[in-house]
């Protein structure tokens, strides 16, 4: 019981001071910890790692088509920056290539979230060949942030 009391008395010391410290950051430091705190559980959720990129991709829902960069990519989805964020559950059709692999990348999605700076597509309906492509792309970038042209 001793024990258990002790480590609860820990945790409100780091709370407290959590509680200070955040309090003392203005709005948009709060603003900007949130989202970094948000960002570290999504990816703690996630069941592949994603990695940083910047890819031209061509997106179209059913009635619109747009174009983008892709953020960051996994074997399962990837985030594309977007200005005009697309509602959870639309289904998505996206067209990108990546230097070193002869044909383009033609994938159907479904958005998985959105916010304000793009939407998280996740993967339907891959074919096994076309996984085993995205996974020599993401095995390929080891960290570092892949660069590409744009789609023509």
């Amino acid at each position: 019981m001793i024990a258990t009391t002790k480590k609860i008395g820990r945790y409100n010391v780091a709370i407290l001071s959590l509680f200070k410290i955040i309090l003392s950051l203005n709005e948009r430091q709060q603003e900007l910890l949130l989202k970094l705190t948000e960002d570290l559980f999504i990816k703690e959720k996630r069941a592949n790692n994603r990695k940083v990129c910047h890819i031209p991709i061509y997106y179209a829902t059913s009635d619109r088509v747009y174009s983008s960069h892709i953020e960051n990519i996994s074997p399962t989805g990837l985030f594309i920056k977007s200005e005009k964020p697309l509602p959870a559950g639309e289904k998505v059709l996206m067209t990108f290539n990546v230097k070193g692999f002869n044909k383009p990348f033609k994938i159907s999605g479904e958005i998985a979230h959105a916010n304000d700076e793009g939407i998280g597509v996740k993967f339907k309906g891959l074919d096994t060949s076309e996984a085993d492509r995205l996974k020599k792309i993401v095995d390929q970038m080891q960290g570092k942030a892949l660069n590409q042209k744009p789609v023509h």
